[in-house]
């Protein structure tokens, strides 16, 4: 399923265009252009009312049909190419032009998307020899990768220079405008960060960011129209409204700007400071930082203009401006929702609304907050992060009118087990009850406890009860802590007496504990001196 919230989102609130949002949704530029065309002619409007779904979106506007086969016409693509000589020419105005024509003199036959318009022109040119142009615009994209040499660290200690240093770098498509830092490790946290710490140093960031098809961006771009990408770094490009637009496998022409850089910083600054020595990180980056500033103002060969000058005067301006607070990443698992209503996160319970019970939600959570979504994507609701171990987060609206009719656990239920323990049993369990306001918080207590009578026997667990009851501490903890003791020889677990192998020496460990009283050890202390 699409993601149609987003690709919403970023048609009508961005207005990025179709080809941009398939990169960052997953999808073809296709399939986003006739869900907003569906979209418009629907009695929809923008912006949709609060907490509509994805899968609400695709019931209303999408039926399961069956469908003929589609003929296509054909560009004269020798006209196109002939067409494109000419001063000003883009394959863009030439594509409507073959969409009108078609649409209007074709018989029926359909014309193709700009993204097969595009792809077929550039087959035809291949055929020829010939290679097409891109034109590069102010703010138009950012292209990231890692430099292939690396520098290294050394070891005050050992005098050893054993630590790799990968060098990230930046370049803005138009100006050549150039970022570089070195890194440790290379794992998505690392990413996030160098690349946030990028886009302040740019000081706002392009609708598009091309990086290359390292596993903290691409899980796998098999398909150039269908990349995956990462989760989380697909997240962290939308917090800061920009799109996703890996280049393809082995195709270094996607990245030109950023693979020239690469070239460049190499020859110019990573061959130098391969002979430098650097102790600690922060050390490195600084002189690596000061290198590429004095690259970014130094004139153009044969021009009086540098990067620096490009970037203020034509393209600073027209980056996208960055938002008030950072992107935080997010940690995520799945989990299944307990028959109390609850998940279970970091040892504490939260609450999810009753319909989720027996289902897996996946938990995104940061340092204050926790988000829960369906396995599609959509959002259920959010906690403030409990503040120690044990905590109950509990929403009454989450909870069924009545757990009797809903499910088996429930405070009657639990009740009409203990009876048939004992009186005191039951005692205890209705203390336990009586405690919470929540009575579902307390139902995996009570269900430890009465989960005893099965390993001990009923009679002890009605004793321990008894002894927990008179004592005032009735409580979960108290009777596994305790409930061994009541026990008699011939009910102790199988698991405890079971083991009938002959017992080694280094078995047995009981000693009198005469030998260590103060008498003895005074009577040694006589013979020893």
């Amino acid at each position: 399923m699409l993601d149609y919230l987003t690709i919403l989102r970023m048609h009508y609130s961005q207005n990025l265009s179709f080809r941009e949002i398939g990169a960052s949704v997953g999808c073809g530029k296709t399939a986003v252009g006739r869900f907003i065309t569906r979209f418009e002619e629907s009695e929809f409007t923008y912006p949709l009312p609060q907490n509509y779904s994805n899968e609400q979106i695709e019931a209303a506007l999408y039926k399961k049909r069956g469908g003929t086969k589609t003929e296509f016409a054909e560009p004269d693509y020798e006209k196109v190419f002939k067409e494109m000589a000419k001063k000003g020419q883009t394959l863009q105005r030439l594509w409507n032009k073959y969409k009108r024509y078609c649409e209007n003199t074709c018989d029926g036959r359909q014309a193709y998307s700009y993204r097969q318009y595009c792809k077929k022109y550039q087959d035809y040119l291949a055929t020829k020899g010939i290679s097409g142009k891109v034109i590069r615009y102010p703010g138009q994209n950012i292209e990231v990768d890692y430099a292939g040499l690396q520098l290294r660290l050394k070891n005050p200690i050992t005098g050893k220079s054993d630590t790799k240093v990968t060098v990230f770098v930046a370049s803005l498509s138009y100006s050549k405008y150039y970022y570089a830092e070195g890194m440790l490790r290379c794992t998505i946290d690392e990413w996030l960060d160098v690349n946030t710490r990028m886009i302040h140093f740019f000081g706002g960031v392009t609708p598009i960011i091309t990086p290359d098809n390292a596993k903290v961006a691409v899980t796998s771009n098999n398909d150039y129209a269908d990349p995956v990408l990462n989760k989380d770094y697909n997240e962290w490009a939308q917090w800061y409204g920009t799109a996703l637009m890996p280049a393809r496998v082995k195709a270094p022409d996607d990245k030109p700007g950023v693979e020239g850089g690469v070239r460049i910083i190499t020859q110019n600054i990573l061959l130098d400071m391969q002979e430098m020595t650097f102790f600690t990180l922060d050390e490195l980056n600084e002189e690596l930082f000061a290198r590429v500033k004095e690259l970014n103002k130094k004139p153009f060969a044969k021009q009086n203009r540098s990067r620096e000058n490009v970037f203020n005067a034509e393209e600073k301006q027209m980056l996208i401006p960055l938002p008030l607070h950072d992107f935080i990443r997010l940690d995520r698992r799945t989990v299944k929702v307990a028959p109390d209503c609850h998940i279970t996160y970091d040892y504490c319970h939260y609450s999810v609304p009753h319909k989720y019970i027996g289902k897996h939600l996946e938990v995104r959570a940061s340092a204050l907050k926790l988000e829960f979504y369906t396995e599609k994507g959509t959002f259920i609701k959010e906690w403030g992060r409990a503040s120690h171990n044990g905590e109950y987060r509990t929403d009454p609206e989450d909870l069924p009118p009545s757990f009797i009719e809903y499910n088996s656990w429930s405070e009657p239920y639990f009740l009409s087990i203990a009876i048939k323990t004992g009186p005191m049993t039951k005692a205890v369990v209705s203390d336990i009850f009586s405690r919470s306001k929540y009575p579902c918080q307390k139902f995996r207590q009570v269900a430890g406890i009465l989960g005893y009578a099965k390993k001990y026997g009923k009679e002890t667990l009605e004793k321990c009860c008894t002894a927990a009851f008179e004592s005032g501490r009735c409580s979960y903890t108290f009777i596994k802590n305790t409930i061994a003791e009541y026990a008699e020889p011939e009910v102790i677990p199988v698991s405890e007496t079971a083991d009938v192998r002959p017992k080694k020496r280094h078995d047995t460990y009981a000693v009198d504990s005469s030998k260590y009283d103060m008498a003895s050890l005074l009577k040694r202390q006589e013979v020893l001196f």
